[in-house]
């Protein structure tokens, strides 16, 4: 289908019977407000679900007492991501990744306790006594990752999580929101594009509310697509 912003743009105006002539009362100052909307959009939907699609793995090097940035990172071949959320921490080693747990400060604390009250417990218990803290973790403050205990020297991991779009910025760009996604983007877009121009206002002559419930309709249908690419493909053993 190869649909871009231009294609959207053009039904955002035609559903608001805009003509050509008027186009221009969606620019301020050069900028493109049906553009500015469309991002908002798309950054809403990236709020709500996380998307396969946007699913992201990559190295990077932990310095042991600076950590590192893991909301934006540079894969080995140069190419710069932004991560929005965090799923897994993988340690880098020779021969092969290890998963390690990953958690915050006061997490860790919570761990350190209870591995303090196994302990105690192991002297009565000793066949159920496990070790609860594993050798090392990836320990997140706010957007930096630290390894815990803090190594002597820089530690490779790899990152697993959900990265965010690139925002569109012209009229031939696309991404799969736009590409399978269309009808929620075009309705969403409208939504936002209300909160500028007050195209529709709810008063007794009878004009329409912001069509907020056929974006709803088409936002399900997109995030039953988006879950079905893997549910249907991924097959667990009992």
């Amino acid at each position: 289908m190869n649909r871009n912003y231009l294609e959207l743009r053009d039904a955002v105006l035609q559903y608001l019977q805009v003509p050509t002539s008027d186009e221009a009362m969606f620019t301020r100052n050069s900028t493109d407000l049906i553009l500015v909307a469309t991002n908002n959009a798309l950054r809403t939907a990236q709020k709500r679900h996380d998307f396969n699609y946007l699913l992201h793995t990559a190295q990077v090097t932990v310095d042991p007492s600076l950590g590192v940035d893991w909301t934006s990172i540079t894969n080995p071949e140069g190419t710069g991501t932004t991560l929005r959320r965090l799923e897994c921490v993988f340690l880098v080693q020779d021969t092969g990744v290890l998963p390690i747990r990953w958690m915050t400060r006061a997490h860790l604390a919570n761990e350190v306790l209870r591995s303090n009250d196994r302990s105690v417990a192991r002297e009565w218990y000793p066949t159920d006594a496990v070790e609860y803290v594993t050798d090392q973790y990836a320990l997140v403050e706010g957007n930096k990752i630290y390894i815990h205990p803090k190594p002597d020297t820089a530690t490779t991991v790899e990152l697993t999580g959900y990265k965010w779009l690139a925002d569109l910025a012209g009229n031939t760009d696309t991404n799969f929101v736009v590409e399978f996604g269309f009808d929620w983007l075009m309705w969403q877009t409208l939504v936002e594009l209300n909160y500028f121009t007050k195209q529709f206002v709810a008063r007794q002559e009878g004009n329409l509310p912001p069509p907020t419930q056929m974006a709803e309709r088409a936002w399900l249908d997109l995030v039953d697509w988006d879950n079905a690419l893997f549910e249907k493909q991924v097959h667990f053993l009992d």
